[in-house]
């Protein structure tokens, strides 16, 4: 059985990245547009009920005699206020409702991460260090430490060599620089890894073979990224990250996964 990845491997890390920081940036800001404009709408809302108020009393007025050509010009805008009131407040509802959902998906992720950082097999980002290539977990580990290290040499070593030579073929491709290389290494990899505080395995790795699943969460971003490792001689190295929807559309898995021996708590 091989693995066979329609992108290549700087696009998927890449396009993951950007996407990911993007949602999260959009979110925030979003959440910070919106509490401004309600505060906005607070605003309108109030002056405009104030009108309001002056409308009941021109009609009432109305009602009791015919209205002079100030009051009826007046009474006309007012009505128009109102109207824009009545929208301001439906206007205002919708967001209300839209912060509220923002807020309460950070409140689950914060949640997440209070749980995450209690189990036994929580890394935390700061903690991370070599722990070598003699089994999936500890090569994930490995490979995550390189990451935060921004250090491209220990990001190779950490990979396959089919991992590295699709790489190495699109940066050829491009005509990129080695300079360049290193350069958009530590990009891709800060972009990885900086949004989360820590990571833990979801499940038992999954084994088959010389190759190796690991379904990792990205703890502080509410993310989830499966990795696929492989065994190169005695060592566990990385060959592949799977993103969501990629897997049964170009990549080809075992329909059963027999579990592995490895323990997940190291």
């Amino acid at each position: 059985m091989h693995l066979r990845s329609p992108v290549t491997l700087g696009v998927v890390i890449g396009l993951s990245v950007v996407v990911s920081l993007a949602l999260e940036h959009r979110a925030r800001i979003g959440l910070c547009e919106r509490q401004a404009c309600l505060d906005k709408l607070s605003d309108q809302a109030a002056h405009l009920t104030a009108e309001r108020e002056r409308l009941s009393n021109l009609v009432a007025q109305a009602s009791s005699g015919p209205l002079s050509e100030d009051q009826l010009r007046e009474l006309l805008t007012l009505r128009n206020e109102v109207g824009l009131l009545r929208q301001a407040c439906a206007e205002k509802s919708k967001l209300e409702t839209a912060n509220a959902q923002l807020r309460a998906a950070e409140a689950r992720e914060s949640n997440r991460l209070a749980e995450a950082q209690v189990l036994p097999n929580y890394w935390p980002k700061e903690r991370l260090t070599f722990a070598g290539y003699g089994d999936p977990e500890s090569a994930m580990k490995t490979l995550l430490w390189a990451m935060n290290e921004s250090d491209s040499k220990l990001w190779r070593q950490a990979c396959t060599p089919e991992a590295l030579d699709k790489l190495d073929r699109q940066w050829a491709t491009r005509g990129v620089s080695e300079e360049q290389r290193a350069a958009e290494t530590k990009i891709m990899a800060d972009a990885l890894t900086s949004p989360s505080v820590g990571f833990h395995i979801l499940e038992t790795p999954k084994a088959w073979g010389s190759l190796a699943i690991i379904h990792l969460s990205f703890d502080g971003e509410g993310r989830t990224r499966t990795f696929v490792l492989r065994k190169i001689g005695d060592d566990w190295k990385f060959d592949n990250i799977v993103f969501d929807g990629q897997e049964g559309a170009g990549l080809s898995f075992p329909r059963s996964w027999p579990t592995s021996e490895w323990g997940t708590n190291k």
